[in-house]
């Protein structure tokens, strides 16, 4: 009963984790402004997850490293469209 217990907690915060990211992912892709979200932080959070889709495979915990892999992803796209996309400011200086 208890493991029941935490696994739908877990599976609870994992829905509640990618509704929240799936909301920062909608609003990149729709204004591709990245402005506000640096490379540092986009680097631990591929650092993190990289090192979440380890542990899930190691312990042969699917649930964890396919969640992992879906932000790790969407990370890596708000990436990509931080790197096409550079912000209004950037170009400003470029024409000074």
């Amino acid at each position: 009963m208890q493991k029941h217990k935490a696994v739908l907690a877990a599976t609870l915060s994992g829905v509640l984790n990618f509704l929240a990211f799936s909301q920062l992912l909608f609003q990149v892709h729709i204004t591709k402004k990245t402005d506000n979200l640096s490379f540092l932080w986009a680097l631990t959070i591929i650092t993190s997850q990289s090192l979440l889709i380890y542990y899930g495979v190691a312990n042969e915990l699917t649930g964890v490293y396919i969640t992992a892999s879906v932000f790790l992803i969407g990370i890596l796209y708000i990436v990509y469209v931080k790197l096409k996309y550079p912000s209004e400011i950037k170009k400003i200086d470029k024409e000074l």
